[in-house]
């Protein structure tokens, strides 16, 4: 569907594409859009912005540090969503691993080629890894023993276990001390464990395998590289112009693929 934002009124769709392209017809910063007669400018920005389920992407000519004033409707929009995903990557860097012993332990999943989503929250639990499958799944916690040493923090976490078993969830626990002891032999129980599960990893693919919530323009970044690589690889001899319909089918392929994913994601919970 496409409109103004008097067309979304009382609607929602999964994902907003918000349109913010303008240029400047004269020198100097461009002029000014305030919240208007009665906030009617206001209003319509608070409905194009909010009817957003999933993802709201907006695509923009302007840099509301040099084009737009201050006390602008659009400078406050782009600051603010350039904010959030500025905090949001950085908070992502900083919990993709919570301790060495983990951080080793994803090297050696990723270098395998595993699909692997890290601090995987379920309700008010949160697992230290996920290998995600085809068809099933294994949750790996790593028991380092500064943190999971103790009566009553090993009871604890049994308990956590038991109740995401019930859950349907399975589950596979390195000790930090046989890992460190023997780096090289620790995992053997582990690839046979995902073996079993049918939970393969993707050859050829271990710069892609770690699964965050990474803002998800980054990844349509590297999708659109990986294609225009792979159009310069079939096309090298010969210089054609690319159908405009069999790009647009790959790309929204490349959307449905991935809200299959975030839906999947969110179905685990």
């Amino acid at each position: 569907m496409c409109g103004n934002s008097a067309q979304f009124q009382g609607d929602e769709r999964d994902v907003i594409l918000l349109s913010m392209v303008d240029s400047n017809e004269a020198e100097g910063v461009m002029r000014l859009r305030s919240d208007g007669a009665r906030d009617m400018n206001k209003k319509r920005y608070n409905v194009a912005a909010s009817r957003a389920k999933d993802q709201l992407w907006i695509i923009h000519s302007l840099d509301y540090q040099t084009d737009l004033k201050p006390d602008d409707l659009r400078t406050k929009l782009l600051a603010y969503s350039h904010q959030q995903l500025q905090s949001s990557s950085s908070t992502l860097i900083q919990h993709q691993t919570e301790s060495p012993f983990e951080a080793a332990v994803l090297k050696q999943l990723v270098a395998r080629g595993y699909q692997v989503i890290t601090q995987y929250e379920v309700g008010y639990y949160r697992i230290d890894m996920v290998v995600q499958g085809a068809h099933s799944r294994l949750a790996i916690e790593c028991d380092g023993d500064r943190y999971h040493s103790g009566s009553e923090k090993i009871a604890e976490d049994l308990a956590r276990q038991a109740i995401l078993e019930r859950l349907g969830w399975q589950f596979y626990r390195i000790r930090g001390s046989a890992f460190f002891s023997q780096p090289d032999t620790a995992l053997e129980d582990l690839w046979q464990r995902l073996a079993q599960l049918d939970i393969l990893p993707i050859p050829n693919n271990t710069q892609e395998t770690v699964l965050t919530e990474e803002p998800l323009h980054q990844e349509i970044i590297r999708l659109a590289q990986r294609l225009k690589q792979e159009d310069l690889v079939q096309d090298e001899a010969i210089v054609t112009t690319p159908e405009p319909q069999a790009n647009y089918s790959r790309i929204q392929e490349m959307f449905k693929q991935r809200s299959e994913q975030r839906k999947q994601q969110r179905n685990n919970l």
